[in-house]
């Protein structure tokens, strides 16, 4: 996965994260299937400054300073506790028709989020380019 600007040698962003969320949906519409999607966020859970980390970073390859204050940085930052957050509903709620359309809900603003983060940083691979163009707000 390459970033468009040719002077910025080619990286590469963690794609599962999107794959971790858009697998993370399928789960939240059954309640049968919370235990599922809760199993998956324990996993995403153990480290939640990973990806805003591994976004700082990338980002940081094309801004001179402050890559931690960029707001594609905040971005992911966002995504990332807002799908943590999708875990406490899952386990301290009651598995109620609410608190699943409020787990769907914040699992497709997480999507968004990481959507205009991937438009906004010049990613040039069809697979991202795709998530982006669906989920960028």
């Amino acid at each position: 996965m390459e970033r468009s600007d040719s002077s910025i040698p080619p990286t590469t962003i963690p794609y599962n994260s999107s794959s971790l969320i858009a697998s993370l949906l399928a789960p939240l519409f059954a309640l049968l299937t919370a235990g599922t999607a809760s199993a998956a966020l324990n996993q995403f859970a153990r480290d939640p400054n990973f990806y805003p980390g591994y976004a700082r970073n990338f980002i940081g390859k094309s801004v001179k300073s402050n890559a931690e204050d960029d707001p594609r940085v905040g971005k992911i930052r966002l995504a990332s506790t807002t799908l943590v957050s999708i875990k406490d509903i899952l386990d301290k709620g009651t598995g109620s028709k609410i608190e699943v359309e409020d787990a769907v809900a914040r699992c497709k603003k997480a999507q968004n989020l990481i959507g205009d983060f991937l438009a906004e940083s010049g990613v040039n691979d069809d697979r991202v380019v795709a998530f982006a163009k669906a989920h960028h707000t």
